[in-house]
């Protein structure tokens, strides 16, 4: 510990004391090194989870519902790629844990494990989604239900979440829990369900200023970062996908747009802005940057403006010269919070969510470059 502290004193150069090297290699090199880490987490919390984070000076913290509720899908499709029976019994193990761990009520309890929350409920009823549509031999409908039926308990009358929502304030990055809802709804042939996340939906649309910038993105007074905005586009482009509802697709646009045209001089945006776009720091939110990157490529798969598949490129090379690579089994594949390692966001600490989003991102881009059937 003493040589982490001397580290920082002199610029934050930690992560050399554990061999660490970082370069740009092929898409399938990068996605084969975060599975390796993901798989370590996995191993680290020993009960069917994935650690939530490993720090530099800590180690390794506990598994959560509601990362490893987004995990599972991505280690699923990176199965499907690969064929890594590893991938695939590692993330049929999380689903068992999650199973296993849901509350009485249906809810899932946050970090603390003792209160049910909004955000770990929504994000592993949208892992429940994601397994049942695409890989239906799992059985989830009763968690999905349940999880479901919590939600819209917890949910008020406006369609926002305050109950049970951290900080206790209502968040317009919840609209990915929206979303999860109408997922749910579509496949239980719920339309209660449907319902409560249509007004989850356009209470969050209600939330965008003039400029395009949703307000209340974390829940709280501080300038969100970019990890929290970018929920808000995901959830806008998933409510959209499911429903069709233009009004969402417009508004994840135009806050897309904002985000691109203050990008820096490389093309990769800032870790924090305010409501008017203005960046909070020098430093990157490298969870944010990667969930960045795959909302581009959605965005380019639509057609939209050709700067969106520039934009989803520069940043997942960005992201590449940031993950660390070494033969230090709890770094090896990881990707840090903050660049510099020592910013605000997840100091000095591997979040397991930001490894995910990297997969996500890599294998948007895999199959994006693959070859595609003449007709």
């Amino acid at each position: 510990m003493t040589r982490i502290l001397q580290a920082l004193r002199h610029g934050g150069k930690v992560t050399h004391l554990f061999g660490v090297r970082h370069g740009r290699y092929s898409d399938e090199h990068h996605l084969a090194a975060a599975t390796e880490w993901l798989l370590s987490a996995h191993a680290a919390a020993g009960h069917g989870g994935y650690a939530h984070t490993y720090h530099l000076v800590l180690g390794w913290r506990p598994a959560c519902a509601e990362t490893t509720g987004t995990i599972v899908p991505s280690l699923l499709e990176t199965y499907r790629m690969l064929g890594d029976q590893r991938l695939y019994r590692s993330a049929a193990a999380a689903l068992r844990w999650l199973k296993g761990i849901q509350r009485d009520d249906g809810g899932f309890s946050g970090l603390d494990g003792r209160r049910p929350s909004v955000s770990a409920t929504g994000q592993a009823l949208a892992g429940f989604n994601h397994v049942r549509r695409h890989f239906s031999h799992f059985p989830v409908e009763d968690g999905q239900r349940r999880a479901a039926t919590w939600l819209v308990s917890v949910q008020a009358a406006d369609g926002s979440f305050r109950c049970h929502a951290r900080s206790g304030q209502p968040r317009s990055r919840d609209v990915c829990v929206g979303a999860a809802l109408i997922d749910a709804g579509q496949q239980l042939e719920e339309p209660r369900f449907v319902a409560a996340g249509l007004r989850n939906l356009r209470w969050t649309l209600a939330r965008q200023a003039d400029n395009g910038f949703f307000r209340h993105a974390a829940g709280d007074d501080g300038p969100p970062f970019l990890h929290s905005l970018v929920q808000v586009l995901a959830g806008l482009l998933d409510g959209w996908a499911l429903t069709g509802e233009q009004a969402a697709l417009n508004g994840a646009r135009r806050f897309a747009d904002g985000l691109l045209e203050r990008a820096r001089d490389d093309g990769v945006p800032f870790g924090c802005y305010d409501e008017r776009y203005r960046p909070q720091g020098e430093e990157r939110c490298l969870p944010g940057l990667a969930q960045w990157s795959a909302v581009c490529q959605r965005l380019a798969t639509l057609g939209l403006d050709a700067a969106y598949a520039r934009q989803a490129r520069a940043s997942l090379d960005y992201l590449k010269t940031r993950q660390y690579l070494s033969h230090h089994p709890h770094l090896h594949g990881g990707l840090p919070g903050s660049d510099p390692v020592h910013g605000r966001y997840l100091r000095l600490a591997i979040p397991n969510w930001g490894v995910r989003a990297f997969i996500d991102a890599l294998l948007a881009q895999i199959r994006r470059n693959m070859p595609q059937p003449a007709y």
